[in-house]
């Protein structure tokens, strides 16, 4: 025998994916029209251009640390001579 299951959210997550954009752009006009002005003038910026950002932070971190150490190290020199 085979049980039948309600699937009661599948309607709702359709009708909410289909029309959330009508829905903002006819009750909150205002916002959807200043969300769709940020999306327009914000940047792309492309997945290796992100990778790009994000090694260059690394490396950045990488030079204040040998530069700290190097710090520290000098002063541990200086106090013991």
């Amino acid at each position: 025998m085979t049980s039948l299951t309600a699937n009661y959210d599948e309607s709702w997550k359709e009708a909410l994916t289909e029309y959330f954009d009508s829905f903002l752009a006819f009750f909150f006009a205002e916002i959807y029209q200043q969300k769709f002005e940020e999306t327009r003038t914000m940047p792309l910026l492309s997945h290796r251009s992100l990778r790009g950002m994000e090694r260059g932070k690394e490396i950045g971190a990488l030079q204040n640390a040998r530069a700290s150490v190097k710090a520290i190290l000098t002063a541990s020199i200086s106090v013991q001579s």
